[in-house]
């Protein structure tokens, strides 16, 4: 029996795989809406932190996935055609569907759209990944291809007149390529439970330490730099934290939420206009599970694009099957 026990303890996890990937982008997309809806709806305060922090997570996320595409498909193989089929396409059908929905004009509705310029995401996404193409296309060595990251998220973090969420969420990209790449270039496959233990246990001191300073100044310069370090290391613990959240089963349920991830973020604030002003809970279901449809749909349409995509190389040369 011990030892049963004692192989059962030095059993190795895989550092981050694509379960662990969508269940930390499940937590941050689920933990954005309900944060969103509770800040704007119900008056409930301070929750824009946790709407903050979920958005540093599913942006470090969309880093740490496009490096290991890269690593997974040995280079920048049909990059921008993948990109238009899986991030640019969903968006335009979502835009130009509200567009008809809301005000029946596109030209009027992308004026006062949420996902046209202030405060979005997408664009620091989009952003991302062009930076990440140039530095990827025309660069060799590995840490000037990091280091050059850096130097565009660091550059447009102190001219971004935007709010912390999204200043943050800039810098969130460049530290989930990162991981990726210094899992790929030292090897890092599994991790122990402790060293999981140990790995996540210090980004989360990071994060308490960096929040409890944050609270106690005033000067907004320097909680602003504290708080962003506080997301990025929440960001961090989720994506590598590999003993609890693939060792307990409950965690699973966000798989589908973190596939369809991109898709609630596209909708959710269209969704929200409809929540506005409702207080019955019976007619808030409806509008989440209609959300929940929504984004299964768009999924879906994603995912039949992209193995149509994927179907049409294959008839022009056979030999890329094995790069798909």
């Amino acid at each position: 029996m011990a030892s049963k026990i004692e192989i059962a303890y030095v059993k190795e996890y895989e550092l981050c795989d694509w379960d662990h990937f969508y269940i930390v982008k499940g937590i941050s997309i689920l933990a954005a809406l309900v944060a969103y809806y509770c800040t704007a709806f119900l008056n409930i305060p301070n929750l824009q932190y946790v709407q903050q922090a979920a958005a540093t997570v599913f942006v470090l996320c969309s880093g740490y996935g496009v490096s290991e595409s890269y690593n997974r498909k040995g280079g920048l193989i049909h990059y921008w055609e993948n990109k238009m089929i899986k991030v640019w396409l969903p968006s335009l059908v979502v835009m130009i569907g509200f567009s008809f929905i809301s005000t029946g004009n596109f030209v009027a509705w992308i004026a006062s759209s949420p996902l046209a310029f202030k405060g979005n995401l997408l664009y620091v996404i989009f952003g991302g990944y062009a930076a990440f193409w140039v530095m990827f296309q025309f660069s060799e060595k590995k840490t000037t291809r990091l280091i050059g990251l850096f130097v565009i998220s660091v550059a447009v973090f102190c001219f971004l007149p935007e709010g912390l969420g999204v200043k943050t969420a800039v810098l969130a990209f460049p530290v989930g390529v990162m991981f990726s790449q210094l899992k790929w270039k030292y090897r890092i496959r599994k991790f122990t439970w402790k060293g999981s233990l140990a790995v996540s246990g210090g980004c989360a001191a990071v994060a308490t330490v960096a929040l409890v300073l944050a609270g106690k100044l005033s000067i907004s310069e320097c909680r602003t730099a504290l708080l962003s370090v506080s997301y990025i290391a929440i960001g961090a613990l989720l994506i590598l934290e590999t003993y609890f959240l693939r060792t307990i089963p409950v965690w699973g349920v966000f798989v589908p939420f973190g596939y369809a991830s991109y898709a609630l973020y596209l909708l959710y604030d269209s969704i929200m206009v409809m929540m506005k002003g409702q207080t019955d809970w019976r007619a808030i279901a409806i509008i989440a599970l209609l959300l929940c449809v929504a984004a299964a749909i768009l999924t879906a349409l994603r995912e039949l694009l992209i193995a149509w995509n994927r179907k049409l190389r294959r008839r022009k040369n056979p030999r890329l099957k094995g790069s798909m």
